[in-house]
């Protein structure tokens, strides 16, 4: 290994951030508009901007040498003065408008991925994880919604080149592919 030459790299990074939210000006407006045979929309004229408040933090680590590689990833998000859409039932038919919801609405997103590679085989394990609270209005009725939603993959690669007489042969997910003089996939065998 030639002097100077990078074998291995570690990062950790963290982001904060704030914006705001504008509404759309026709969520301002005053009067009923049609929206649907059965479905109305009112505007409010108190909206205010929703405040987003978030934080992000970032992991990575790789090793040539040992053919290892870790990815994580960590965002929350806090929603002040989030726009909600409320709905009221009359019957069978809808009355729309748009409140802030003074309650905080959250989100928070993991992920996390590992890669190891041995001489032949290439092993990846990872995941993701989501959670959220969300507050909703519904005929006039706070109701505060919390879900997780957690996801695991993995997955086995087998890269193997071979030399057969005078072509070359790469062995991609156990088929073998034939590889011309230019390393230019071919065709399957």
């Amino acid at each position: 290994m030639r002097n100077g030459a990078i074998t291995s790299n570690r990062s950790l990074t963290y982001r904060w951030g704030t914006e705001a939210n504008f509404m759309d000006i026709q969520k301002l407006a005053q009067g009923l508009l049609l929206q649907d045979y059965n479905a109305l929309f009112r505007g409010n004229r108190a909206l205010d901007n929703g405040v987003f408040n978030t934080h992000t933090l970032s992991y990575t680590h790789f090793d040539m040498f040992s053919g290892l590689m870790v990815f994580g990833n960590a965002n929350y998000q806090r929603k002040r003065n989030d726009l909600v859409t409320t709905t009221d039932f009359i019957g069978i038919n809808r009355l729309f408008s748009v409140l802030n919801v003074e309650p905080v609405n959250k989100t928070l997103n993991g992920d996390l991925r590992v890669d190891k590679s041995f001489n032949k085989m290439k092993f990846e394990l990872g995941g993701n994880w989501n959670a959220f609270q969300t507050n909703l209005f519904l005929d006039d009725q706070l109701d505060p919604e919390r879900a997780v939603f957690p996801n695991l993959r993995h997955e086995v690669d087998q890269h193997l080149l071979q030399s057969l007489g005078s072509q070359d042969w790469l062995f991609l997910h156990g088929k073998p592919i034939r590889v011309g003089k230019n390393r230019q996939y071919l065709h399957y065998a």
